[in-house]
């Protein structure tokens, strides 16, 4: 099973150098910005009204790459120390 320390771990490798984002992981995030709404409305419009489904499926998009900022800024000194307290 993976540890939410291994996940954070693995995603650092994945995307950062250093601390800072690789080349290509800020191409990768400057096309996910838009795709997944980042600073901006989840909320979809049709018609006039708002339209609940379209507008789940955008939050759900913007969820996902908030989660991997999250991996990304994550403690790992910290988990680690949790992770040895559990």
């Amino acid at each position: 099973m993976t540890t939410p320390l291994d996940l954070a771990m693995a995603y650092k490798r994945l995307f950062l150098d250093d601390g800072q984002l690789k080349q290509d992981a800020r191409i990768v995030f400057q096309d996910l910005a838009g795709y997944c709404f980042s600073g901006r409305t989840t909320v979809a419009f049709d018609g006039g009204k708002v339209d609940p489904d379209q507008t789940l499926v955008y939050e759900g998009r913007r969820q996902a790459l908030m989660h991997i900022e999250k991996l990304l800024s994550a403690d790992v000194q910290a988990m680690r120390e949790r992770q040895t307290d559990e």
